[in-house]
């Protein structure tokens, strides 16, 4: 009997000491540390607010409290670095940095003490951290910290699939600019060692956004499920191109001003292109079209787009005579953007765009030619217009289609002698080839449709004579060709 005691003990001990191979439920409470938390600061007036501000950021946290029902956690302890000893909570969230850059890091903390870093974001920002917090932007950051943990919801667990029961339900207002995943895998989920061991048990499946809230119903799920399991909501579908999109809106909500201003270059891009005629008409068969285009992504000028094309010098002769063209474009854009978590596209876009265009068309009849001379001219007459886009971007390319139509016709009121209108369709294709610290090169393929009309206004003097006159001149072409961008 007494040996039995004694093996008795020693599992006991094992049990308690090498947790190794041991598949354990992680418990659900969370405590989110400030540690550094000026300690010559701590007074009262401080601790509210750091109290305050913690509060409204662990609501963001809590069961299913965040954004489109994210938040694990059951219950959310604020403290400070001074405030006592270590947080005993399975979960830590540090909030740290200094002046110029902020850190919030989400720990598992295992039975034997070990702290196992699972989430983490930070902020280049002059922006105080209880300031963050206390914002609403700080809802955008719990969802970036709750999407890359290994579960980001806990189910109810009297839930039953085909009920119509909103089994996931949360706010959306915040990310009004990206649709809610149509379907969430559910699991249960436990620590074993070092790694996490998931069982898929069912499925969620979208229901309705109502205003503010969106909603998933249980639409499947495995007999003997929730026994005793906790049910998790995975990861959402397209969730890497999901975060690039939170941490973009987090950035720029939580810019000061000044630092919109230095910072408006930080991120963009740049690049060039050049294409080959697949089909012009007289001068234009052989003209090419030469391109130089960038973007901000960053700072008060986020979304600024500049373009400018040229078709240089052409000339062609026949038996009518000859005729000389040249063009060029200059363009300055704004673009609003909507991103998708859909699988045909991930964004859309409409570009109001302004600018300057050049144009001169020459034609010289032969001495045998009965035909008359005549020209097109325009001297940096003014361009209004709108495009619209669509892209698809996956790990190994981004397409982009886009229009600029004739319901965005480029008029040129300005102009007292000519009306311009017109046509452009395209297709772009970017494959990125080469990655360096925080820029990256790709190779740009591209095809283009240009239909453009020039009309010209006749004087009095004109009108009345009896000479044939060309009032009229029709444009078309389009382009294969390549080229790279530049992304930072």
């Amino acid at each position: 009997m007494k040996f039995l005691y004694q093996i008795f003990y020693l599992l006991i001990l094992a049990f308690m000491f090498c947790p190794v191979g041991l598949a354990t439920s992680p418990g659900l409470d969370l405590t989110i540390e400030m540690t550094d938390f000026p300690q010559q600061e701590i007074i009262k007036k401080k601790k509210i607010r750091f109290n305050k501000a913690c509060a409204k950021f662990g609501t963001y946290l809590s069961n299913n409290r965040g954004l489109w029902g994210s938040g694990p956690f059951k219950k959310v302890t604020c403290k400070t670095s001074t405030s006592g000893k270590g947080a005993k909570t399975p979960w830590l969230l540090r909030v740290s940095g200094d002046s110029s850059e902020k850190v919030f890091e989400i720990f598992y903390r295992s039975k034997a003490g070990k702290d196992s870093l699972q989430a983490r974001y930070s902020l280049q920002t002059e922006v105080g951290p209880l300031v963050l917090m206390g914002k609403e932007n700080s809802q955008l950051i719990a969802f970036y910290l709750t999407s890359s943990l290994p579960f980001r919801s806990v189910l109810p667990p009297d839930l039953k699939p085909g009920s119509g029961q909103a089994g996931l339900k949360g706010r959306s207002v915040a990310l009004k600019n990206m649709n809610p995943p149509s379907e969430l895998e559910v699991f249960s989920i436990d620590r074993v060692g070092d790694l996490w061991q998931a069982d898929s048990k069912g499925r969620l499946t979208f229901k309705e956004e109502n205003g503010k809230t969106a909603e998933w119903v249980l639409s499947e799920l495995k007999p003997n499920s929730g026994d005793g399991d906790v049910l998790f909501v995975a990861q959402i579908e397209n969730n890497a191109e999901t975060l690039q999109a939170v941490d973009r809106m987090i950035r720029n909500s939580s810019e000061t001003f000044f630092e919109k201003f230095l910072n408006f270059g930080r991120s963009a891009y740049v690049g060039g292109r050049y294409g080959v005629p697949l089909k012009g008409q007289g001068v234009l068969k052989n003209a090419p079209l030469i391109g130089l285009f960038g973007e901000f992504r960053s700072g008060f000028l986020s979304g600024l787009r500049l373009n400018y094309d040229l078709i240089p010098k052409q000339q062609a002769s026949d038996v009518n005579g000859s005729t000389s063209f040249n063009w060029s474009r200059l363009q300055l854009a704004y673009s609003f953007s909507k991103i998708f978590s859909g699988k045909i596209i991930n964004s859309f876009d409409v570009t109001p765009r302004l600018g300057v265009a050049n144009l001169n068309y020459e034609f010289a009849p032969s001495a045998t030619s009965d035909t008359t001379a005549y020209s097109f001219k325009l001297n940096r007459a003014p361009t209004v217009g709108l495009e619209v886009g669509a892209e698809k971007a996956t790990n190994l390319f981004r397409v982009r289609a886009w229009s600029f139509g004739s319901f965005s016709v480029g008029v040129l009121p300005l102009d007292k002698n000519h009306t311009t209108t017109s046509l452009r369709v395209g297709l772009d294709l970017y494959r990125e080839f080469i990655s360096f610290r925080m820029m990256k090169l790709a190779v740009l393929g591209f095809t283009a449709f240009e239909s453009t009309k020039i009309e010209k206004k006749l004087t009095d003097e004109e009108k009345e004579s009896d000479a044939t006159l060309v009032r009229q001149l029709q444009l078309n072409s389009s382009f294969l060709g390549g080229g790279l961008t530049l992304t930072w």
